[in-house]
Protein backbone atom coordinates (compact mmCIF):
# COMPACT_ATOMS: atom_id res chain seq x y z
CA UNK A 1 0.00 0.00 0.00
CA UNK A 2 1.14 3.70 -0.58
CA UNK A 3 -0.16 6.23 1.68
CA UNK A 4 0.51 9.80 0.44
CA UNK A 5 0.19 13.01 3.19
CA UNK A 6 2.37 15.10 4.12
CA UNK A 7 1.69 13.56 7.98
CA UNK A 8 2.55 10.65 9.26
CA UNK A 9 0.29 8.40 11.39
CA UNK A 10 1.29 5.80 14.00
CA UNK A 11 0.93 2.71 11.52
CA UNK A 12 2.23 4.48 8.71
CA UNK A 13 5.66 2.40 9.56
CA UNK A 14 3.59 -1.01 8.29
CA UNK A 15 4.89 0.76 4.82
CA UNK A 16 8.09 0.17 4.68
CA UNK A 17 7.61 -3.38 6.53
CA UNK A 18 4.99 -4.36 4.16
CA UNK A 19 6.12 -2.75 0.90
CA UNK A 20 4.58 -0.21 -1.23
CA UNK A 21 2.12 -1.23 -3.58
CA UNK A 22 1.35 1.56 -5.96
CA UNK A 23 -1.98 0.37 -7.43
CA UNK A 24 -3.21 0.48 -3.83
CA UNK A 25 -3.30 4.03 -2.52
CA UNK A 26 -4.75 5.80 0.62
CA UNK A 27 -4.71 9.82 -0.38
CA UNK A 28 -4.51 11.59 2.82
CA UNK A 29 -3.24 14.55 1.94
CA UNK A 30 -6.49 16.10 3.05
CA UNK A 31 -6.57 15.19 6.85
CA UNK A 32 -7.31 16.25 10.67
CA UNK A 33 -5.01 15.96 13.16
CA UNK A 34 -7.41 14.97 16.26
CA UNK A 35 -5.26 16.67 19.14
CA UNK A 36 -5.69 19.56 17.79
CA UNK A 37 -9.53 20.15 17.37
CA UNK A 38 -11.67 20.80 20.12
CA UNK A 39 -14.20 18.29 20.67
CA UNK A 40 -15.41 16.36 23.70
CA UNK A 41 -13.26 13.07 22.85
CA UNK A 42 -10.09 14.36 23.04
CA UNK A 43 -9.59 17.98 24.35
CA UNK A 44 -8.34 18.48 27.51
CA UNK A 45 -9.24 22.31 28.01
CA UNK A 46 -12.60 22.66 29.58
CA UNK A 47 -15.71 22.73 26.97
CA UNK A 48 -18.86 24.45 27.62
CA UNK A 49 -20.66 21.26 28.10
CA UNK A 50 -18.27 19.90 30.57
CA UNK A 51 -19.55 19.57 34.66
CA UNK A 52 -18.19 17.05 37.81
CA UNK A 53 -19.70 13.89 37.88
CA UNK A 54 -23.14 13.04 38.96
CA UNK A 55 -25.38 10.19 39.84
CA UNK A 56 -27.22 9.21 37.16
CA UNK A 57 -29.01 6.00 35.42
CA UNK A 58 -26.40 4.71 32.71
CA UNK A 59 -26.42 1.28 30.52
CA UNK A 60 -23.44 -0.51 32.45
CA UNK A 61 -21.98 -3.57 31.72
CA UNK A 62 -21.94 -6.00 34.92
CA UNK A 63 -20.00 -8.62 36.59
CA UNK A 64 -21.99 -11.03 34.60
CA UNK A 65 -20.94 -9.75 31.34
CA UNK A 66 -24.58 -8.08 30.85
CA UNK A 67 -25.51 -4.30 30.46
CA UNK A 68 -28.22 -3.00 32.59
CA UNK A 69 -29.40 0.06 33.98
CA UNK A 70 -27.83 1.13 36.81
CA UNK A 71 -27.12 4.37 38.32
CA UNK A 72 -23.65 5.47 38.85
CA UNK A 73 -21.31 8.67 39.43
CA UNK A 74 -20.50 9.78 35.94
CA UNK A 75 -19.84 13.34 33.65
CA UNK A 76 -20.95 13.09 29.90
CA UNK A 77 -20.49 10.05 28.28
CA UNK A 78 -19.93 10.05 24.28
CA UNK A 79 -20.27 7.74 21.75
CA UNK A 80 -18.19 7.57 18.69
CA UNK A 81 -16.71 4.95 15.94
CA UNK A 82 -13.97 4.94 13.97
CA UNK A 83 -14.71 3.10 10.69
CA UNK A 84 -11.87 1.90 9.28
CA UNK A 85 -13.41 0.50 5.86
CA UNK A 86 -15.97 -2.27 6.65
CA UNK A 87 -14.67 -2.13 10.27
CA UNK A 88 -16.45 -0.03 13.25
CA UNK A 89 -14.64 0.65 16.53
CA UNK A 90 -17.39 1.63 19.08
CA UNK A 91 -15.63 3.83 21.58
CA UNK A 92 -17.60 5.23 24.83
CA UNK A 93 -16.22 8.75 26.46
CA UNK A 94 -16.46 9.35 30.28
CA UNK A 95 -15.96 13.29 30.47
CA UNK A 96 -16.06 15.47 33.84
CA UNK A 97 -14.20 17.77 35.64
CA UNK A 98 -11.92 16.41 38.78
CA UNK A 99 -10.05 19.52 40.91
CA UNK A 100 -10.72 22.10 38.03
CA UNK A 101 -8.92 19.38 35.40
CA UNK A 102 -10.91 17.68 32.52
CA UNK A 103 -10.62 13.96 33.25
CA UNK A 104 -11.41 11.81 30.00
CA UNK A 105 -11.86 7.71 30.51
CA UNK A 106 -12.46 6.19 27.09
CA UNK A 107 -13.53 2.66 26.39
CA UNK A 108 -13.54 0.40 23.49
CA UNK A 109 -16.93 -1.54 23.49
CA UNK A 110 -17.10 -3.51 20.53
CA UNK A 111 -15.73 -4.33 17.31
CA UNK A 112 -17.21 -5.12 14.16
CA UNK A 113 -16.61 -6.49 10.74
CA UNK A 114 -17.66 -6.54 7.92
CA UNK A 115 -20.41 -3.76 8.47
CA UNK A 116 -22.21 -1.56 6.36
CA UNK A 117 -19.58 1.41 5.26
CA UNK A 118 -21.01 5.24 6.34
CA UNK A 119 -18.43 7.28 5.15
CA UNK A 120 -16.83 7.88 1.70
CA UNK A 121 -13.56 8.20 3.00
CA UNK A 122 -11.56 5.13 3.94
CA UNK A 123 -11.49 6.25 7.60
CA UNK A 124 -13.61 8.52 9.60
CA UNK A 125 -14.64 9.30 12.92
CA UNK A 126 -18.17 9.63 13.32
CA UNK A 127 -20.24 10.62 16.19
CA UNK A 128 -23.13 8.59 17.69
CA UNK A 129 -26.36 10.07 18.64
CA UNK A 130 -27.51 7.40 21.20
CA UNK A 131 -30.24 9.78 23.03
CA UNK A 132 -28.85 9.96 26.21
CA UNK A 133 -26.78 6.63 26.26
CA UNK A 134 -29.17 4.00 25.22
CA UNK A 135 -29.30 1.33 22.40
CA UNK A 136 -30.00 -2.34 23.33
CA UNK A 137 -26.83 -4.37 23.14
CA UNK A 138 -24.57 -1.39 21.21
CA UNK A 139 -26.48 -2.38 17.71
CA UNK A 140 -26.47 0.72 16.47
CA UNK A 141 -29.85 2.12 14.36
CA UNK A 142 -28.83 3.97 10.62
CA UNK A 143 -30.30 7.40 12.43
CA UNK A 144 -27.11 7.05 15.01
CA UNK A 145 -24.45 7.68 12.84
CA UNK A 146 -23.73 11.49 12.72
CA UNK A 147 -22.69 11.56 9.30
CA UNK A 148 -22.65 15.01 9.51
CA UNK A 149 -20.55 15.41 11.97
CA UNK A 150 -17.45 13.30 10.71
CA UNK A 151 -14.39 14.06 11.05
CA UNK A 152 -12.43 12.08 8.02
CA UNK A 153 -9.54 11.26 7.26
CA UNK A 154 -8.42 11.69 11.15
CA UNK A 155 -4.50 11.55 12.04
CA UNK A 156 -4.51 9.22 15.54
CA UNK A 157 -0.93 9.92 16.28
CA UNK A 158 -0.96 11.98 19.96
CA UNK A 159 -4.39 10.66 21.15
CA UNK A 160 -5.33 7.07 23.14
CA UNK A 161 -6.65 5.67 20.26
CA UNK A 162 -3.27 4.11 19.21
CA UNK A 163 -3.51 2.12 22.92
CA UNK A 164 -6.96 0.08 22.11
CA UNK A 165 -6.11 -0.34 18.29
CA UNK A 166 -3.16 -1.25 17.41
CA UNK A 167 -0.77 -0.49 14.27
CA UNK A 168 -1.71 -4.27 12.33
CA UNK A 169 -5.18 -4.13 12.35
CA UNK A 170 -5.91 -0.50 11.25
CA UNK A 171 -3.01 -1.14 8.30
CA UNK A 172 -4.93 -4.67 7.37
CA UNK A 173 -8.42 -2.82 7.93
CA UNK A 174 -7.45 -0.01 5.52
CA UNK A 175 -5.52 -2.10 3.23
CA UNK A 176 -8.14 -4.80 2.89
CA UNK A 177 -11.02 -2.06 2.22
CA UNK A 178 -8.95 -0.04 -0.62
CA UNK A 179 -8.16 -3.73 -1.89
CA UNK A 180 -12.25 -4.56 -2.35
CA UNK A 181 -12.91 -1.44 -3.93
CA UNK A 182 -10.02 -1.63 -6.27
CA UNK A 183 -11.40 -4.68 -7.30
CA UNK A 184 -15.14 -4.16 -7.27
CA UNK A 185 -16.86 -7.03 -9.14
CA UNK A 186 -18.76 -5.60 -12.35
CA UNK A 187 -22.72 -6.28 -13.09
CA UNK A 188 -23.71 -6.97 -15.78
CA UNK A 189 -27.32 -5.66 -15.87
CA UNK A 190 -27.88 -6.07 -19.82
CA UNK A 191 -30.88 -8.70 -20.68
CA UNK A 192 -30.32 -11.25 -22.55
CA UNK A 193 -30.89 -10.08 -26.05
CA UNK A 194 -28.93 -7.20 -25.41
CA UNK A 195 -25.91 -9.48 -24.30
CA UNK A 196 -26.59 -11.76 -28.05
CA UNK A 197 -26.70 -8.11 -29.95
CA UNK A 198 -23.10 -7.41 -28.36
CA UNK A 199 -21.81 -10.58 -29.88
CA UNK A 200 -23.06 -9.96 -33.26
CA UNK A 201 -26.21 -11.75 -33.23
CA UNK A 202 -29.72 -10.09 -34.73
CA UNK A 203 -32.76 -11.06 -32.30
CA UNK A 204 -34.74 -10.94 -35.83
CA UNK A 205 -32.53 -12.76 -38.14
CA UNK A 206 -29.80 -14.93 -36.26
CA UNK A 207 -32.56 -17.35 -34.76
CA UNK A 208 -35.04 -17.41 -37.86
CA UNK A 209 -36.48 -21.07 -37.89
CA UNK A 210 -35.01 -22.98 -41.55
CA UNK A 211 -37.44 -23.02 -44.41
CA UNK A 212 -38.31 -26.38 -45.86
Amino acid sequence: MKIISKIKDYYDYLVSEYGIDEDIVYDRRDCNLLHKIPIEYFSRDILSNDSVKKLKKQFCLCDNGKYKFMKTMVGTIYYFIIEVGYTHYLFSVDRYIEDGKIIICPKLLEVKKDCKKRSKYPISLIPINTFGGVFKGFELRDYMFQIEKEIYNPIFDGIYISGFINAEDIYNDLYNYLISIREKEIIDKRNDVSKLESHGFDKITSFRGKNK
